[in-house]
């Protein structure tokens, strides 16, 4: 071999050895997988659960007063005392209206004498005519006192009806079953129009009224089983009204719920509580790649990422993949989607 070819053949030697070291270096940081550990989705999605703060509130709270005047004669019911539907709850001296209905009575019988009387002498008058023996105009006037009379009856037989009204009012019964939650008046007390005598407390038909969130009103709307929490007890729900108006202090929406079965104590405090219809994946799952928020699942022993447009940094996020997909739990802040990955067991430590 000649001396001008010794040189090249020297350092074509040392690049194809310089080559041969580094291949397999390269080649082993080109195709080492990236360790993780992974779950089947459907064993992490769940509801997504709320609260708000609710209290028990009857359907109907009315103060009972009086319609009429009159000293109170009897109270028979007390603070606390359950009532049932046309219970006597308050008597009043009920004399003088009493005795106005016997006035009116009077006054009624008396105008229905005067109309038979005018209608005998329209039909004498009526007779008479037909043999020429009186006037039209005398006619004309028996008619017209027939007429009259008839006014007065109608007029007096009011009188009469709003007289047994206030005789009526004398007596006052509770209007469905309650309970008495307060005393306004006193035996020997004397009751005007308008003075409150007692106040009930509607013992059926109890509802629920919560503070919801604006944000998570709808999911309350379409929730699976709301139920009112107190005393560690759970008091199932269906919701009644949710209207569209939210205040402008708490950024709160009303919502009225009725029990389902066995109702809490009217006035209780507690917390109403459901679940979505929907299933989320918990928000420390998620991983951000450049602009987009998403989850690593395993797929022929590489990681892809699959982006989840609707998702927000720190909430619960809807994943539209099947239940039997593996969701990369541990690892996945190192993976770039495609990224080659080996499966750990329970016993091995990710790196």
């Amino acid at each position: 071999m000649t001396d001008t070819r010794r040189p090249i053949c020297r350092l074509m030697c040392r690049l194809a050895l310089a080559a041969l070291l580094l291949a397999p270096a390269a080649q082993a940081d080109a195709q080492q997988p990236i360790p993780v550990r992974t779950q089947l989705l459907g064993e992490l999605l769940s509801p997504q659960r709320y609260s708000a703060p609710a209290t028990v509130k009857p359907f109907n709270r009315p103060q009972l007063a009086a319609e009429v005047t009159g000293r109170i004669l009897h109270m028979p019911v007390r603070v606390g005392e359950q009532v049932s539907q046309d219970q006597l709850l308050v008597e009043l001296d009920c004399r003088v209206h009493e005795q106005r209905e016997k006035t009116a009575a009077a006054a009624t019988s008396r105008a229905r004498a005067q109309r038979q009387l005018a209608d005998a002498q329209l039909q004498r008058a009526q007779n008479l005519k037909r043999n020429s023996s009186i006037s039209e105009e005398l006619l004309d006037q028996r008619r017209t006192e027939l007429l009259s009379a008839q006014a007065e009856l109608r007029s007096q037989q009011a009188l009469l009806q709003l007289a047994q009204i206030d005789v009526e009012r004398c007596h006052i019964s509770a209007p469905f079953d309650a309970l008495v939650s307060q005393r306004l008046a006193s035996e020997g007390g004397l009751a005007n129009p308008g003075t409150p005598l007692l106040e009930l407390v509607q013992l059926s038909q109890l509802e629920v009224s919560a503070e919801v969130r604006a944000h998570e009103a709808d999911t309350l709307a379409e929730a699976n089983g709301p139920s009112f929490l107190y005393q560690q007890q759970r008091y199932p729900l269906r919701l009644r009204a949710l209207p569209p108006l939210i205040d402008e202090r708490s950024r709160t929406r009303e919502a009225r719920l009725q029990f389902s079965g066995e109702s809490a104590p009217v006035g209780a405090a507690g917390r109403l509580v459901w679940s979505s219809r929907e299933r989320l994946l918990p928000a420390h799952y998620l991983v951000r790649r450049g602009e987009q928020l998403g989850v690593f699942v395993a797929r022929a022993g590489k990681a892809a990422f699959v982006a989840l447009p609707a998702a927000r940094e720190g909430q619960p996020a809807a994943v539209a993949l099947a239940d039997d997909e593996r969701l990369i739990t541990e690892g996945r802040q190192r993976l770039g989607d495609g990224d080659p990955i080996e499966i750990l067991g329970n016993g091995e430590q990710t790196r």
